[in-house]
């Protein structure tokens, strides 16, 4: 009877050996879903948060000091998705480890979750490099923005000091011409009330030689005829 059980036992412990094997396999599967889900978790809202920087940067206009922010906000967020694949990374290979017997199984980390380990760290190094690209060469863009700007209304202020110049002197021309009208109009008005007035008295002294001559040219004419 002894003897006989032995097959069966031995087909128990076959049949134990596969469901285990099975159930490490299926533990596997799913957390290497489970960490593939979480990197395009963490790569799709390392791509929102791009676009949403990118979007940010067009309509940003000569502030440089908010896009520096900006960019502090999307590196700590990329090291913040950084942090979380490392921490999903090592609860993998943590989970992994627990597993009863799994490093006899031959159970390993997949090669596809090593690869997508990869492209997911070149990505963000990629990502960051061209964040801090974009803030150089939009710092850049901001700074030549606000220097012609600048430069513009230097520009707008020197005309309208020279218009304001040119008006002015348009004013004290017009207000020195006006003044020398009105001083030679009075020197002219004074002059022709001079030679007039000379000229009555002139009129006068003749009238009154003229009546003395006539009074004496009489006084002789009566003297001649007594």
């Amino acid at each position: 009877m002894a003897i006989a059980h032995v097959p069966a036992q031995a087909q128990d412990i076959a049949d134990c050996q596969r469901q285990l094997y099975a159930s490490q396999q299926f533990q596997a599967q799913q957390q290497q879903l489970y960490t593939e889900s979480r990197v395009q978790q963490a790569r799709d809202e390392a791509e929102q948060r791009s676009l949403v920087f990118a979007e940010t940067i067009r309509s940003t206009q000569k502030d440089p000091m908010a896009i520096g922010q900006h960019v502090n906000i999307q590196l700590q967020s990329a090291i913040a998705a950084a942090n979380d694949l490392a921490e999903a990374q090592t609860r993998a290979g943590f989970e992994a480890q627990t597993v009863p017997h799994a490093h006899k199984a031959g159970v390993r980390m997949p090669e596809t979750f090593q690869r997508v380990q990869d492209q997911f760290h070149a990505s963000m190094e990629q990502r960051i490099q061209d964040v801090l690209k974009a803030h150089r060469e939009q710092g850049s863009v901001e700074i030549r923005l606000a220097i012609a700007a600048q430069d513009q209304e230097i520009l707008k202020a020197v005309k309208e000091q020279i218009k304001a110049v040119k008006k002015d002197n348009t004013t004290q021309m017009e207000q020195a011409k006006s003044t020398a009208e009105k001083t030679a109009k009075s020197i002219v008005r004074r002059h022709y009330a001079e030679e007039n007035a000379a000229h009555e008295k002139l009129e006068a002294r003749l009238f009154t030689n003229n009546g003395r001559v006539q009074e004496n040219d009489c006084g002789y004419g009566s003297i001649a005829w007594r």
